[in-house]
């Protein structure tokens, strides 16, 4: 098989249509004309990733976050990106973009990735709008039991709580990665679940939501973290579907070098 062709064939996946002139997911380097036998998948194609996608011997690298740091991958005058664009022409490899196609399957790819790692039993329902699921947990569970739960199973090394940790809610609102405005949401859930959250705005909201008894919650587990199962969830679906390829998933790791505390 092609590249071209796994490209394309990944591309019927979803569900609600995506606009092909105007979405990121496209081809960032490379030959899409290369027979594909090794496909390397991660959520970040960073620098230390695309180093162990080459030693690891990949024709191809799906990723599902931009390699120069905008969403489109539009090229800016920076040293980091030339020296980043010289790095990836000198692997040779062949690296596409998987994001819009992804979150327009139903579930939601990633979504669906982050619960069945995240071992939460319930029910997914109706998507709110791009990028955001409503789930709801089959036994309610309080902010602080839903944290420990996602600490646990995927292997999180922290989640921000703001609002009420103590009140039990079984109605989350799945926003994973950067979700943007989260206003509508908290009416009719309990729990909103992000990667990255406005602390001016979202968290702020669910401090005072929480000082009038609303009780209402955001957890902020952070963007990478916050969709990192969802692309081991496109590894399981790849052997699945092209049991003739190897793939293997790459962790990119939190963009966080250290946390100092007090």
């Amino acid at each position: 098989m092609k590249i071209s062709s796994l490209i394309n064939d990944l591309k019927t996946w979803n569900d609600i249509p995506v606009d092909e002139d105007n979405t990121c997911d496209t081809v960032k380097s490379g030959s899409v004309d290369k027979e594909v036998h090794k496909v390397a998948i991660a959520m970040f194609g960073t620098i230390e990733v695309i180093k162990q996608v080459v030693d690891w011997g990949a024709d191809f690298l799906i990723v599902h976050e931009p390699l120069f740091y905008d969403h489109m991958d539009d090229i800016h005058d920076l040293a980091i990106v030339k020296e980043k664009q010289r790095i990836i022409y000198d692997s040779g490899l062949t690296i596409f973009r998987f994001h819009d196609y992804a979150h327009a399957m139903n579930p939601d790819m990633i979504c669906a990735g982050e619960i069945k790692y995240a071992c939460l039993e319930g029910v997914i329902k109706e998507r709110k709008k791009f990028g955001v699921t409503t789930f709801i947990l089959k036994e309610p569970l309080t902010a602080e039991e839903l944290a420990e739960k996602l600490i646990r199973n995927l292997n999180l090394d922290q989640i921000r709580v703001s609002g009420s940790i103590n009140k039990k809610g079984n109605s989350i609102a799945c926003c994973f990665g950067s979700p943007g405005d989260l206003f509508e949401l908290y009416e009719d859930h309990d729990f909103i679940i992000a990667g990255e959250v406005s602390e001016w705005r979202d968290a702020e909201m669910a401090r005072d939501a929480a000082a009038i008894g609303l009780h209402k919650a955001i957890l902020a587990l952070g963007h990478e973290t916050s969709e990192r199962a969802g692309m081991m969830y496109m590894k399981d679906l790849c052997e699945d579907k092209y049991p003739g390829l190897e793939f293997k998933y790459f962790e990119s790791g939190s963009v966080i070098t250290k946390m100092y505390h007090r």
